[in-house]
């Protein structure tokens, strides 16, 4: 049995044999936030049970809410036809365009299940830090220099934030895989000053299958609660990952950093 805190204080996992009952552990903490309680389910819309039985290996979700509003947040005049107040992904949207790190694909289409490519990620991320002027040259022959992206790229090459897929090729228009997303804003981080070594473990069941390069980065989206695993504690780390769930990972990421 595992705990996942979403940002908080650790909470120690548990050894529960199958029909027994996990025990409720002390309530985790997170600065600013306050606790909601524990759920089943990584959206947080099912409460967990403490008299439900076992039967499997599981992980819990804390849920929290934040102990006040910041008095300057804009009002958002909701323009993505696609993108309900219903959706799990709402307010995480609301978030990445609000702070300018999204936009939508039309102006009235966010398309939130579908993918993004590592050319936009690294756009992401270059909004927020005011968009600067990289000095080095472009290293990568499939990046047109008039691109959109073709600056962000050069900025977060010359800052270690992204690298090729080989040493002259970025493939900019690929759909970013999990994986990739984990090491790129962990470098953010580390180029940020807001780095941590991780001391997460135990591992997602597909470990193996992540590549050496992002084993760390993986393991500390996971403590901080930044990225989240699928199913049976799998990471899926050659998986695609939505702009919906993109918009939810920004924002746990600029949270648990502090970067706004």
């Amino acid at each position: 049995m595992q705990f996942n805190t979403n940002g908080g204080s650790a909470v120690a996992n548990q050894t529960i044999k199958r029909g027994g009952k996990i025990t409720k552990p002390e309530n985790p903490t997170k600065e600013e936030y306050t606790f909601l309680g524990w759920y089943a389910d990584k959206y947080l819309s099912t409460a967990f049970d403490f008299e439900t039985a076992v039967e499997k290996s599981m992980t819990l979700y804390a849920k929290w809410q934040k102990d006040e509003q910041t008095p300057d947040v804009p009002q958002w005049n909701n323009p993505f036809t696609d993108v309900k107040e219903t959706d799990w992904f709402y307010e995480n949207v609301k978030y990445a365009v609000i702070n300018g790190l999204m936009n939508g694909t039309t102006d009235t289409a966010f398309e939130p299940n579908s993918p993004l490519t590592r050319a936009m990620l690294v756009t992401v991320l270059w909004r927020p830090d005011g968009k600067p002027e990289a000095n080095a040259s472009l290293a990568f022959t499939d990046v047109e220099g008039a691109s959109y992206y073709a600056e962000a790229i050069r900025w977060a090459n010359e800052n270690g934030i992204v690298l090729g897929t080989t040493d002259s090729s970025f493939a900019p228009d690929s759909a970013v895989t999990r994986e990739q997303i984990a090491a790129i804003l962990m470098r953010y981080a580390v180029y940020k000053g807001k780095a941590t070594d991780s001391n997460e473990n135990p591992f997602y069941s597909d470990a193996a299958e992540i590549s050496d390069y992002a084993q760390n980065a993986v393991r500390y989206c996971r403590e901080k609660g930044i990225m989240q695993g699928r199913e049976n504690n799998f990471f899926a780390p050659k998986e695609h990952a939505t702009r919906a769930e993109i918009a939810a990972v920004l924002q746990r990421f600029f949270e648990a950093c502090r970067l706004y």
